[in-house]
């Protein structure tokens, strides 16, 4: 919503389908790349409330996976106290902030980052060249 009503210079992105949707108004630069780890635990799923989940369900769903999302979790920490299985960004296991025991990565979720300014803000360009250089999401 903030996007959609200028209150922001710029917004990074790893909800590739979001990226996506909002092609035609929005010209976004990649600053990196990040993919899906799954933890299987039955077809109960915690979904966390942000980033490309969104991708993995629907990749479920296309594979007529049976699933059930029972609950929406806002602390990603938590999902390493869930029984649940779930889905999570490479990207928060690298910093530790998800141990995600058991979890395998899914190559079929790799997806870009993408950084998507959203003013004419003259500080925008040095904004997404650092966040590039940052390695914050690294390709590969």
């Amino acid at each position: 919503r903030m996007m959609d009503e200028v209150r922001l210079d710029c917004v990074v992105l790893d909800d590739a389908l979001y990226a996506m949707e909002r092609a035609d108004m929005f010209e976004g630069t990649e600053v990196g790349a990040d993919v899906l780890l799954h933890r299987p635990c039955g077809p109960d799923y915690a979904r966390l409330a942000f980033g490309a989940q969104r991708l993995a369900f629907r990749y479920l769903e296309q594979k007529r996976v049976e699933h059930r999302v029972v609950c929406t979790v806002f602390e990603p920490a938590v999902l390493d106290a869930t029984d649940l299985s779930y889905f999570v960004n490479r990207s928060l296991v690298r910093r530790g902030i998800v141990r995600a025991s058991g979890a395998r990565e899914q190559r079929w979720s790799a997806h870009s980052v993408m950084a998507i300014p959203c003013s004419e803000s003259t500080e925008v360009d040095g904004f997404i060249d650092g966040a590039r250089r940052a390695g914050l999401y690294p390709k590969g």
